[in-house]
């Protein structure tokens, strides 16, 4: 039986990322997010938890699974720019 349009599964994907110095240049790298669930400035790199305090979150997604990837930064300037 098909689904209804408004219960159909997306393809969509979303990523926080965070934009942090790694051996001097600007890398972005996922977060790792704490037991209890929330984010102390700690990111992957190299596949190695790390604590970076520099840095700027970065929300990324992409719609439909497939084309442009599309970062916004984290901050209310942003959003409003964007809305």
């Amino acid at each position: 039986m098909p689904r209804p349009a408004d219960r159909a599964v997306s393809k969509s994907r979303v990523n926080v990322l965070k934009k942090v110095k790694v051996d001097g240049l600007w890398k972005f790298c996922p977060i790792v997010i704490e037991p209890n669930g929330r984010l102390k400035d700690r990111v992957r790199v190299n596949r190695q938890s790390e604590v970076h305090l520099e840095g700027v979150y970065y929300i990324e997604w992409r719609e439909g699974g497939a084309g442009d990837v599309q970062r916004f930064q984290s901050g209310a300037k942003c959003w409003r720019a964007h809305a």
